[in-house]
């Protein structure tokens, strides 16, 4: 009986540290909440990374055609890109914030664009956190409140991302 139980009591902490299926979005996927509704960004997603300028951007379309929605999220760091997380703060007039997070929902009523960035004066922060970063994959975490003129906003909850990176250097 006491050798059944030893390994059945290792079996469950094996399975029980296990991340859930629920936690990782698929390969090429970004997905958020964007004003209480599910978005999954699943089309041309890409990642583009380069050491040399310590840059990482992820874009993906929410699907086919020009009135698909957009998202893209900008980190500039000081150092290399690691596992980590990425707060926006105060930033210039001039000067997009770090992290800087991007929605674009074209197909809304009559106007043609709505773009929403994180918000430069640092009220709204946006959130980015890398839970792996390697040469050929970045996955992770988002967050924010963007915001557009008029005083607008879009506040994304529950973002995730799976992307693999793209070979070419950014300048």
């Amino acid at each position: 009986m006491n050798r059944l139980l030893l390994p059945a009591i290792y079996l469950a902490l094996i399975l029980s540290s296990c991340k859930k299926k629920n936690d990782i979005v698929p390969i090429n996927t970004i997905s958020a909440t964007i004003n209480g509704v599910q978005i999954d960004f699943h089309t041309a997603v890409n990642a583009i990374y380069s050491d040399s300028s310590k840059k990482i951007s992820l874009f993906g379309f929410a699907g086919l055609g020009s009135k698909s929605p957009i998202i893209n999220i900008n980190i500039s760091a000081n150092n290399l890109i690691t596992v980590g997380t990425y707060e926006s703060g105060i930033g210039s007039a001039f000067a997009l914030a770090n992290p800087n997070i991007i929605y674009s929902d074209t197909g809304a009523g009559e106007d043609p664009a709505y773009i929403f960035v994180t918000d430069a004066s640092g009220s709204h922060p946006s959130i980015v956190n890398i839970t792996s970063i390697s040469s050929f994959n970045v996955q992770g975490t988002f967050r924010g409140v963007v915001a557009r003129q008029g005083n607008q906003f879009a506040t994304i909850t529950n973002g995730k991302f799976n992307v693999n990176i793209q070979p070419s250097p950014m300048p």
